[in-house]
């Protein structure tokens, strides 16, 4: 998949890839409160010599008829308000978004897989902002 950008300028394709590690660079933002995980809710961790592409399962985007849809799997820090939390990432994602000079994504969707406190206590809550 290779998203086209088009300016008076010129047009540039930018790789599902980039996109991934764009929207993991806002979740790592925030690495204080949200921790990046599996699609089972396995916390994920910086390898030592692989860097953040260890955590990149974290992030799903997909191209649609209708857009670009876009999925983030997180274990939120007890005692944070999920909705504040997740509000700033979407942000922060139609924010990068638009300096890309790409439309903003008809769906974004944070999965949250769990809450840490002393130990991980499973949940499955998804929060959805759409755009269109």
């Amino acid at each position: 998949m290779a998203l086209l950008t088009k300016s008076e300028y010129g047009s540039v394709n930018i790789g599902k890839q980039v996109l991934s590690k764009l929207i993991l660079d806002e979740i790592l933002k925030y690495s204080d409160i949200i921790y990046p995980c599996s699609r089972n809710g396995k916390q994920l961790k910086r390898g030592f010599f692989s860097g953040i592409s260890d955590m990149l399962p974290s992030v799903d985007v997909q191209e649609t008829d209708e857009g670009i849809k876009v999925v983030f799997y997180i274990i939120v820090k007890f005692g944070e308000s999920i909705n504040d939390v997740a509000n700033a990432v979407f942000d922060n994602i139609e924010r990068d978004f638009a300096i890309l000079a790409l439309d903003k994504p008809t769906e974004i969707k944070a999965s949250i897989k769990g809450v840490m406190s002393d130990r991980l206590v499973k949940r499955d809550i998804e929060l959805v902002r759409t755009n269109g």
